[in-house]
């Protein structure tokens, strides 16, 4: 494809622009988004010389006396660094430790400032000689520096790690790597290095002998490509588990949470386990936009279309101020959410509806705060991956039992979903 091929030989900058250009639904067309996500897979990489003297520079030591074993070749490389293997004494165990070295491209700071340039010069002529004012395109490249910018320093990175290990210190199924902090950089993070096979290879059912397991064992390899339904079940409940936690009750979201970032290992307990990688960019809601998004999670379930329109009218960047414009959005919101109603609670596939959603925003110019929109988006990837594993998945009705299971939510949740079912029954909708 002429535009993949592009955008990756215009550098990190333009590769991570399509990245999140792909997780903006309501501003671009569904399937542009869906050939801009293949952007996830493998990006460039540069030089194990290049890694070499980033180490020396930051350790003063050369590589040789920092870690016992250092595999040249990466095992993974995104638009901001890319990821070597390594054996190092601990220094908090003094144990001999395989970790993971992610170590930032070279110059990539000189080119992001560059690029970001001139994205700017270029989204404002746009916009005035184009009059593209309306679709929000300064306001998206500046929406695009701020992430772009935020995962540039590491330690960023290895303080949400330490957050989301906390968050999740007693879910022994969802791991995220451990940064051994004294080790850590800016342009260099060291973290425990964590088996397993990125859930895009399950999703796919090409296994492949570079999807690294461990060191020396390859022998899941064989195992994962032929997982059960049940299994399959329980890869998509790990998700649900995930996410949900992160958004409803922590209030700290893992914001690329894309199946390359997902990797799957069965433990020495024979236990499933999702591990969860590359924490450089985190969403947290205002109080008032979190209870928001919760507030139109329940409209969309209830069918109820003028306050779910009245909710994203209020959270868009530039409110609509033609009363018309504002009358039909709510018109056509309204539909979708009535026909949403008049269905079975369990055929209700919640990602449809957020999706036609996103695109009635689009064609009303009615552009959401980046995080509010960025949740909805995760609601999506969550929806498609779930489905691609247990067919039979529906978000509504595996929600709150999950949950409940779990006991990882607030009352707040649970009223939450407990007052969807009420309203639906008191409505003398038909749930079978």
């Amino acid at each position: 494809c002429l535009l993949l091929s592009t955008l990756r030989a215009c550098g990190p900058c333009f590769i991570k622009l399509g990245q999140w250009a792909a997780t903006r639904p309501d501003i671009f067309e569904a399937q542009l988004c869906n050939l801009l996500s293949q952007l996830h897979c493998a990006c460039p990489t540069h030089s194990f010389e290049i890694t070499k003297q980033s180490i020396e520079s930051a350790f003063k030591k050369r590589l040789e006396d920092v870690f016992l074993d250092f595999v040249c070749e990466p095992i993974a490389s995104g638009t901001i660094a890319q990821v070597h293997i390594g054996t190092i004494i601990s220094p908090e165990s003094g144990q001999k430790v395989q970790v993971a070295v992610k170590v930032r491209h070279p110059n990539i700071e000189v080119y992001v400032k560059r690029d970001l340039k001139l994205l700017y010069t270029v989204a404002n002529l746009f916009s005035k000689i184009l009059s593209l004012h309306n679709i929000g395109v300064v306001e998206g490249v500046e929406n695009f520096a701020s992430t772009m910018v935020a995962q540039l320093n590491l330690l960023k990175e290895t303080k949400h790690l330490e957050k989301f290990r906390m968050n999740f210190e007693n879910f022994d199924q969802i791991i995220f790597p451990k940064p051994i902090k004294s080790l850590c950089y800016e342009s260099l993070l060291i973290e425990s290095f964590e088996p397993g096979i990125p859930l895009t290879s399950i999703l796919s059912g090409k296994i492949s002998s570079s999807d690294k397991i461990s060191s020396s064992d390859n022998i899941q390899q064989n195992r994962f490509s032929n997982l059960s339904a049940a299994e399959k079940k329980t890869i998509a409940k790990l998700g649900l588990t995930a996410f949900f936690k992160m958004m409803l009750v922590d209030n700290f979201v893992h914001g690329d949470l894309h199946p390359g970032n997902i990797l799957l290992y069965q433990d020495n307990n024979n236990k499933l386990r999702l591990t969860i990688l590359d924490a450089g960019l985190v969403i947290q809601l205002t109080e008032k936009d979190r209870q928001n998004f919760i507030d139109l999670f329940k409209a969309v379930i209830e069918g109820n279309g003028a306050k779910g329109a009245e909710l994203m009218a209020t959270r868009s960047r530039k409110p609509i101020t033609d009363s018309k414009k504002i009358d039909k959005f709510k018109i056509e919101m309204d539909k979708l959410f009535s026909e949403t109603v008049a269905k079975k609670l369990s055929d209700i596939e919640v990602g449809y509806v957020m999706s036609s959603m996103l695109n009635i925003c689009r064609n009303y110019q009615v552009h959401l705060e980046p995080n509010f929109a960025s949740l909805i988006v995760g609601v999506l990837v969550l929806e498609g991956i779930s489905k691609q594993l247990n067919s039979d998945f529906n978000l509504i009705q595996d929600t709150k039992p999950l949950l409940q299971d779990r006991k990882i939510v607030s009352k707040l949740i649970i009223g939450t979903l407990a007052d969807i079912q009420r309203s639906w029954l008191t409505k003398s909708y038909i749930l079978k």
